[in-house]
């Protein structure tokens, strides 16, 4: 998650493993992960070499995540585990620091799927359904209605949001040479 100038290999791997650690932390501890996953937040955009655009995506990815499961807790598709939860979503906050988190990578180390759009949606499929499920059974989650419809749901709903959020991380404006938004 942590670099500065252009991105290499070791820097994309970095990108990958802080959100592997991001998403361990947020689901094994709850909100007790905020002051940790807020640090490595912070330090991603503080390292990133274009923090103002990169911003931009983070939030984004963050709102029409944090939109999508609002839905789909209301619908009844899963429910978090008590804690304290944001007013209106009735989501806990650490799912909030996770999709920013989320966002953190579309421009790094998930890149390489944007010209690819049918794997990146099938990647998203497998890999959206397979992390609800991890968290599920760490306990962060629950399924009332159970596992075969929750996977089914959430599996069709990354087949689009992977590749939607690639676009716009894509289609976000990068700065001019003076700092600002082109």
């Amino acid at each position: 998650m942590w670099f500065r100038g252009p991105l290499n290999s070791q820097q994309l791997l970095l990108n990958a493993a802080g959100f592997q650690l991001l998403w361990w932390c947020c689901v094994l501890l709850g909100n007790s992960a905020l002051p940790l996953a807020a640090a490595l937040l912070l330090l991603h955009l503080w390292m990133h070499p274009q923090p103002q655009p990169e911003l931009r995506v983070v939030v984004l990815t963050a709102a029409i995540g944090m939109s999508v499961d609002a839905v789909l807790g209301h619908a009844g598709l899963y429910r978090f585990a008590d804690q304290a939860m944001i007013p209106l979503l009735q989501l806990p906050w650490w799912l909030l620091l996770l999709w920013l988190g989320f966002g953190a990578c579309l421009r790094q180390s998930l890149a390489w799927l944007r010209p690819h759009p049918l794997l990146a949606a099938v990647s998203g499929g497998l890999a959206g359904g397979a992390s609800y499920w991890a968290a599920a059974r760490l306990g962060a989650v629950e399924f009332p209605l159970g596992n075969t419809v929750t996977a089914l749901v959430i599996g069709a709903l990354w087949l689009a949001l992977l590749p939607l959020l690639l676009y716009l991380a894509q289609a976000t404006p990068k700065p001019l040479p003076g700092g600002k938004p082109c």
